[in-house]
């Protein structure tokens, strides 16, 4: 386990005290934000470009980020398009494709749309002509950038992504198949490239080379580099775990291959290594030369811009503390354990020194779930020692770990995932995993585990939330509500419930109510006899940011979208106030902890949020769509996603390349 601050042995006696919230209103004079270093990214990083000495980043969620090489950070645009599928790099501007395509001016920040088709699938711009594909099945279409008129019809291009043009050259490549090279004037395909399980290519500046990645069920992660002429194969390199990005360097000598365990430069086209640097732990969708080559960058799902000096390869960005977006927060005395999508980690911070103390995840370790215990802190996680993964649950005091348990093995003898936790009175322990609630003694050892209370056999997870001794339980899982006795062991209530993909629960501080956020509003049920109370409608069907807590005045917090609702039960009445790039909010007194899409962690007096908030109507929430749609909770999907930024699923449904496609031994 690595750490990130060296702290003395008078810290970690002391983690366990407890530093008392004031009873008089604080104002912002705490305000702070934990880990803000300026490398960070509002969001995954798909697209990484130059401009004069500067980086230039686009992330998933559409923000735009310019990087001097000494940390200077200036963000362009945020929001400009969400959940962006290409970018391309044209004349000063990034171009974002998802559902349309917009233009984000680098000098101004000034975004437009762009009429290059009605939907950007793919995306390539280079010069007077940009190559746009604009559905997964769908072809690439040379456009005519000022008439946005279609040239011509990239042939046999069905079902290829990610172009990119090289001269007068496009490069794409077919998910799991092949990689294709045609011509931009006319759209005629000159080479096509059968290699079996290509997910990764590039082309060599020059037009000499391609390299192609390859990984076989997990057991196999190699990059082979091969002449295009010829379609000789000049090396194979074979790498400890897959690749999720590669690029040839501008003079087309060096060839950058990245995945999250390590990162390689090797020389084209022989495959020598160059250099073996560390991997940021996380996928990584994009890597990019800049046009000097004395700089090598990339980035992925820790949100963060990673980059190296080609000569001495001395990393430029440095980051500490957590990384990727903050999906769960939990406060234990002057300690506060984070939980980020990412690297699947989580950190330990020293709230009064605003720094980290120690990792709690690590290589090996992914974080499940973390939960406030008393003046101590719960960690799941799951091991990997070797290529057994099992599952564990830890007991933290400051920062020394006081207690460890492995759990036996779930349904089809997997690692269960457990979802949430936190403590029983006693020192027991619960937590969910597979839509039920399993109870542990004080030595963390199973004691009790609730029946399957949904209708549906296959649900496997479930969110759920408790009082500080575990008198009361709330588990949410598939369409069903259940209010356990954690202490009495056993189902107190159930109801049925179907939401428009919710999130929750929380239980109120007094034990007596709990809260489901969706993306219609919030909704307050009673622990006794889970009824429902009261509604909410919210402003905003963003559901990609929702969650919810409770303040110390017993009002309930629901983060949604760009706005931090607090809401009254009993008084009917609601405020807004702005939490922009916000994902997860915990509570502490007067004190509300923002986690934050760049890996960052606001702390805000909710006293001096209040004297800004604007009045929100009370109004019930609308009801579902026919496509309500499902959204995780709390933890969401865990892991990296292992998809390459446009690339297509591997549900083995697309059909083979077509017969006028030849392989690397057959004449063109």
């Amino acid at each position: 386990m690595t750490r990130a601050l060296a702290l003395s042995l008078s810290l970690a006696a002391c983690g366990a005290a407890h530093v008392p919230a004031s009873d008089s209103a604080r104002d912002d004079r705490e305000a702070a934000v934990f880990g803000a270093e300026a490398w960070r990214v509002p969001g995954s990083v798909d697209f990484i470009g130059f401009a004069g000495n500067d980086v230039i980043v686009a992330s998933q969620s559409g923000a735009v980020v310019r990087y001097g090489r000494d940390g200077a950070r200036h963000i362009i645009a945020e929001g400009a398009l969400p959940d962006v599928a290409d970018v391309a790099m044209h004349d000063g501007a990034l171009y974002l494709a998802s559902e349309s395509i917009v233009r984000v001016d680098l000098a101004g920040g000034t975004v437009k749309p762009v009429d290059l088709g009605q939907a950007a699938y793919a995306l390539a711009i280079a010069g007077n002509r940009a190559v746009v594909g604009d559905s997964i099945e769908g072809p690439l279409r040379i456009v005519d950038v000022a008439k946005h008129t279609v040239l011509a019809e990239l042939e046999h291009s069905r079902g290829y992504t990610s172009p990119y043009i090289v001269g007068d050259r496009v490069i794409a490549g077919r998910n799991q198949r092949a990689a294709g090279i045609w011509n931009l004037q006319t759209g005629k395909r000159e080479r096509a490239f059968a290699v079996g399980n290509a997910t990764l290519f590039a082309m060599s500046p020059d037009g000499k080379l391609i390299a192609t990645g390859a990984f076989y069920a997990g057991t196999l992660q190699a990059i082979d580099i091969n002449e295009i002429a010829s379609g000789e194969r000049t090396a194979t390199i074979n790498l400890s775990c897959s690749p999720g990005a590669i690029a040839f360097s501008p003079a087309s000598d060096r060839l950058a291959i990245a995945c999250q365990d390590e990162v390689r430069v090797i020389k084209a086209p022989t495959g020598e290594e160059i250099a073996k640097l560390a991997g940021p732990r996380s996928y990584v969708r994009t890597i990019a030369w800049s046009p000097s080559g004395d700089l090598l960058a990339l980035g992925g799902n820790d949100n963060v811009l990673h980059a190296w000096r080609t000569d001495t390869w001395q990393p430029l960005s440095r980051v500490t503390g957590s990384r990727g977006e903050i999906r769960e927060l939990a406060v234990a005395g002057r300690f506060l354990a984070s939980h980020s999508w990412g690297d699947s980690s989580a950190w330990l911070w020293v709230t009064d020194l605003v720094k980290p103390a120690i990792e709690l995840g690590g290589k090996d370790r992914e974080i499940l779930s973390v939960a406030g215990d008393g003046d101590g802190i719960l960690v799941a996680l799951t091991m990997t020692p070797g290529n057994e993964r099992r599952a564990s649950i830890e007991r933290w005091r400051g920062v020394s770990r006081i207690a460890q348990a492995t759990l036996p093995s779930g349904r089809f003898g997997m690692a269960p995932l457990v979802r949430a936790l936190g403590p029983v009175r006693g020192g027991g322990v619960w937590f969910t995993a597979e839509g039920r609630v399993t109870v542990l003694d004080p030595d963390l050892r199973p004691r009790w585990t609730s029946p399957m209370t949904t209708d549906d056999p296959d649900i496997t997870d479930g969110d759920a939330d408790a009082t500080a001794t575990g008198a009361t339980i709330v588990l949410r899982s598939g369409n069903t509500l259940s209010v356990i006795s954690g202490i009495e062991r056993r189902v107190l209530a159930t109801r049925p419930y179907t939401g428009c993909g919710s999130s929750g629960p929380k239980i109120s501080p007094d034990g007596k109510r709990f809260a489901l956020i969706d993306a219609k509003g919030v909704f307050v049920f009673s622990t006794q006899d889970a009824k429902q109370i009261a509604s909410l409608g919210l402003p905003t069907e963003d559901t990609a940011e929702r969650t919810i807590a409770w303040s110390n005045r017993g009002e309930v917090l629901a983060l949604a979208g760009p706005s931090l609702v607090a809401w009254n039960v009993d008084a009917k009445s609601a405020t807004s106030m702005s939490a922009a790039n916000v994902l997860s909010l915990a509570v502490d007194g007067d004190r509300v902890y923002f986690g934050r899409n760049d890996g960052t962690i606001a702390r805000r007096s909710l006293t001096s949020m209040r004297a800004t908030a604007k009045a929100l109507p009370i109004t019930e929430p609308a009801a579902c769509g026919e496509h309500g749609g499902s959204m995780f909770g709390s933890l969401g999907g865990l892991g990296d996603s292992d998809q390459p930024r446009g690339r297509l699923p591997d549900e083995g449904t697309y059909d083979e390349p077509d017969s006028t496609m030849p392989d690397f031994n057959e004449a063109d």
